[in-house]
């Protein structure tokens, strides 16, 4: 008799279980639960979306290191990633981008692997500590983090997204965040100006009608310009036997 060879690497062994437990469940099964149940079960499997996510981030940096794309003949690990499977060249890319930046965390990347995040929420929190200057102590830096992680448990992706932007503020130097500001209202008013516009037109009565939007600091002096020109008059306070 010839005995079978059993793989015993724990990445092999998980990867064939999955798929051995995804093909005893048929996805029918879930007509079958409660709907309370099944939102448990989502949240369930959320989780192991998590944690699957921290094997492939682990998949993508090993890759990374090793130079398999450049042996393949793929132009990046993401490129090769695309190739392997859906193609998305985009999403591949990403996901090593992450996987370098979450190598660089104490927590965040073990908070992944135990699902207590999401691939999403490891990504905006390795991003917004990424940002943090150089000169910043390790408790800062590890403070930070923990504060972000917490932060993941209450905040939707946006406000965290929001959150971590505000570290600037928290930790940079003045003239850093000074610049940060800057910055933000250089854009802002980048974006008011793509905005503008303006009309006006004559009612060939006397008057003229105009619609326009414009930039704060403009709109200031044009509304300032129009209560004088529109304010009523004041000749009747004026006394008829004042001389001058």
């Amino acid at each position: 008799m010839t005995a079978q060879r059993v793989d015993t690497h724990p990445v092999v062994a998980c990867v064939a279980g999955i798929h051995d437990l995804l093909d005893r469940t048929p996805t029918e099964a879930w007509a079958g639960l409660a709907p309370a149940e099944v939102r448990t079960l989502m949240a369930d499997l959320a989780r192991a979306e998590a944690r699957l996510a921290a094997q492939k981030v682990a998949a993508a940096r090993a890759l990374e290191s090793s130079g398999a794309a450049r042996q393949a003949g793929a132009t990046s690990t993401g490129d090769l990633l695309a190739k392997d499977f859906g193609g998305d060249r985009r999403s591949g890319d990403r996901l090593v981008r992450t996987a370098q930046k979450l190598e660089k965390t104490t927590h965040t990347q073990t908070a992944l692997s135990k699902g207590e995040v999401t691939f999403e929420q490891s990504d905006v929190i390795a991003t917004g500590l990424a940002k943090l200057p150089d000169d910043v102590t390790p408790t800062q830096r590890d403070l930070a983090e923990r504060t972000l992680l917490r932060d993941a448990k209450r905040l939707n992706i946006k406000d965290l997204r929001r959150r971590t932007d505000r570290l600037m503020d928290v930790y940079a130097p003045k003239p850093e965040v000074d610049q940060h500001e800057n910055d933000l209202l250089v854009e802002r008013e980048r974006r008011a100006r793509a905005k503008s516009s303006f009309q006006v037109w004559d009612n060939h009565d006397g008057t003229w009608s105009g619609r326009f939007t414009t930039p704060e600091a403009a709109g200031v002096a044009i509304k300032t310009v129009l209560d004088a020109m529109t304010a009523p008059s004041r000749d009747h306070l004026t006394d008829p036997d004042q001389t001058l």
